[in-house]
Formats: structure tokens, C-alpha cells, sequence
């Protein structure tokens, strides 16, 4: 059976230069045969509120053998619910995180044929 277990939770100041804060929250998905390390951030701009995911490995077969990163950005428009797997930089997670981590870009998932069919 697969579980989340809580890590940490932690609040930080909006890099936007608006006056507010997000949350952030770590976790480990617990699974029978691995282990995933995330992170969240539950970010609110402008009365608009965006949840951004990012997930952690060991190395990535195909594009790198460090510890590693993807993030996938989830919103609403007109459409309804979307999901975008956007570049480290892009994302709330652009400072918290060691520059020793290898961060997947967009391109890097889109070209990755298994990474693409997992998400």
C-alpha cells in the first residue's frame, strides 16, 4: 500500500514582492518497491492559487546520474485543471534547493520517453 509521510512544513516570504507567504511542504510517498522524495508549494497570487510538485531521484536514467529534480506546476484556467512540467527555474523551488541538484528541464521529460509516459 502506498503512504505519504508528512516530513516537514514550512512557511516561507513570496519572492513576487507582494507581502504574503506560501506554504511549503516535504514528504516522502512511501511504495513497496521505492521510495519518492517530494516537495509541494501551495502558492497564492492575485486571488489566484497555484500548487507546484517536485519530485526527487537518484539519477535519471537516460539524462543524468546525480540527485536529481523535476517540477510540475498544477493550476486553473478556463479549461479547467492543468498540469505543466516546467523548468526548475521557473518554479517557487528556484532558491531553496542546492545547486549540486541536477534540475530536469521541460525539454529534458518531453524528449525522455518513459519520464513522458509516466506523467
Amino acid at each position: 500500500m502506498n503512504k505519504i509521510k508528512e516530513r516537514e512544513v514550512f512557511i516561507e516570504d513570496c519572492d513576487c514582492g507582494v507581502n504574503h507567504l506560501n506554504k511549503y511542504i516535504e514528504g516522502m510517498l512511501i511504495k513497496p518497491d521505492s521510495d519518492v522524495q517530494f516537495s509541494t508549494a501551495l502558492i497564492e497570487h492575485n486571488d489566484e492559487r497555484d500548487l507546484w510538485f517536485c519530485f526527487f531521484s537518484v539519477g535519471c536514467k537516460g539524462i543524468t546520474d546525480k540527485h536529481c529534480f523535476f517540477t510540475i506546476h498544477s493550476y486553473f484556467n478556463e479549461l479547467g485543471r492543468c498540469y505543466s512540467i516546467k523548468d526548475g527555474e521557473e518554479s517557487p523551488f528556484k532558491n531553496v534547493y542546492s545547486k549540486d541538484l541536477y534540475r530536469i528541464s521541460r525539454d529534458e521529460v518531453l524528449r525522455d520517453s518513459v519520464l513522458k509516459g509516466v506523467l
